[in-house]
């Protein structure tokens, strides 16, 4: 594996907090050992859970984040301190923060015995797929004594999914190719990593009502050539582009970075959309992500109907 690869996943994995390195599968949240009105002090080692925290508006609380967290530009924890990365937290930094609480995830097994023998309180939740970042938001939001907001939230999210599932239910299910990482080059493609079946984007993808154009292998995200993605032939092809708000790019822009590939049908029938990376982590926005990306799948669906 070369140095480039491993820097995408393990940045992937920091940026989502949605991939499992090792297991594949949710467990329950951890039980927190303090009460909600002790929760005044937190820290956050995931932009995942801190965009959480946020939703809930538990900004104020937070006093410490990851540098992934101030990487993502999440504008509520500007100038919060930096307390390490997904693989390499500083133990010092947190203890001397005097955390009340530190959420981590359930990838982040190698830190928790560290943080537990300093006698520090943790809650591991799981954002390996959207029933556990839907779970995640009621467990933290009861952690830190806003139990009724969590619910609230929680259950918006799954209603909304709900709606977009039985709305295209039936309908054709076009084939996605999501792009979640590429070196950007103006009018070619470069070193193009695709989500993988059986993941969290496939999920994405299956609520939206489509399918991972990419349906073999075991690889999460697989480097794809561009004879790879004209045999896979997707209909519509979803672009992650980091901080495309900030690159002014759109999806017409995107688009003709993908012109080489004319024979692809999502090319051919100019479906190739650019979404901002951080709409795709996990939290509450992820409904709404979805619902964008099930309206883009099935333009004949009338998505204004109550």
């Amino acid at each position: 594996m070369n140095g480039r690869l491993i820097l995408i996943v393990i940045c992937l994995a920091m940026f989502a907090g949605s991939f499992a390195l090792r297991d594949r599968y949710c467990r329950e949240p951890d039980e927190v050992h303090t009460s909600p009105q002790n929760c005044r002090r937190i820290i956050s080692l995931a932009p995942s859970l801190t965009q959480i925290l946020c939703d809930l508006k538990l900004e104020d609380r937070i006093v410490g984040v990851s540098r992934y967290c101030l990487m993502n530009h999440i504008p509520q924890v500007a100038g919060k301190p930096q307390v390490g990365g997904f693989l390499d937290p500083n133990l010092e930094t947190i203890l001397r923060l005097k955390p009340d609480l530190v959420l981590i995830l359930t990838e982040h097994e190698k830190a928790m015995p560290g943080l537990r023998q300093l006698g520090l309180h943790t809650l591991a939740v799981c954002h390996q797929n959207v029933k556990g970042c839907i779970e995640s938001i009621r467990a933290i939001g009861a952690a830190c004594g806003e139990e009724a907001l969590g619910n609230c939230l929680a259950g918006d999210m799954q209603a909304r999914l709900d709606r977009v599932r039985r709305k295209t239910a039936g309908c054709p299910r076009p084939r996605v190719l999501f792009c979640i990482e590429r070196t950007m080059i103006p009018g070619r493609l470069a070193d193009v990593y695709i989500a993988g079946r059986d993941d969290y984007y496939s999920e994405m993808i299956d609520c939206a009502g489509g399918q991972n154009a990419y349906a073999r292998g075991t690889v999460r995200y697989p480097t794809v050539s561009p004879e790879v993605i004209l045999h896979l032939d997707p209909e519509v092809v979803v672009d992650l582009v980091d901080g495309l708000n900030q690159r002014e790019a759109t999806s017409a822009g995107t688009l003709a970075d993908w012109l080489q590939l004319a024979g692809v049908a999502a090319v051919k029938q100019r479906r190739v959309y650019a979404f901002d990376k951080s709409a795709t982590v996990p939290g509450t926005k992820i409904a709404e992500t979805i619902e964008e990306l099930a309206r883009i799948l099935h333009p004949e669906i009338s998505w204004d109907e109550p």
